[in-house]
């Protein structure tokens, strides 16, 4: 599984498009999940990453690309990124950063 984390704000007028491209790519691609957070919000895996523009994308939690992507992009980028080796779906949240990780998700409290 690949993850997308969309990364808008309310008064962003790219950020309507961008959220089209990714679904339009997502439902072509179930293997694909999208995750769409407001930046001013909820910034959720923005948090240090220095992601602070809208659109932005966060691709498997390691690529970043700015502004509106194209289907072609996205293409792209998933084609050449290797499966993880252990299996799990991909995670946009780095359990190695505690800070950035929700409670619900942080492992290393309930790994006892």
């Amino acid at each position: 599984m690949s993850r997308i984390d969309l990364f808008t704000s309310a008064d962003c007028p790219s950020c309507p498009r961008a959220r089209e491209v990714v679904t339009a790519f997502a439902a072509e691609h179930p293997d694909v999940e999208v995750h769409e957070w407001d930046l001013a919000a909820n910034p959720g895996p923005a948090v240090g990453r220095g992601i602070f523009a809208t659109p932005s994308l966060l691709l498997n939690g390691v690529d970043i690309l700015l502004g509106v992507p194209t289907k072609a992009d996205l293409f792209e980028h998933f084609g050449h990124m290797p499966a993880r080796p252990d299996g799990r779906k991909s995670d946009a949240i780095d359990p190695r950063f505690p800070s950035v990780v929700p409670q619900h998700l942080d492992r290393s409290k309930n790994a006892k």
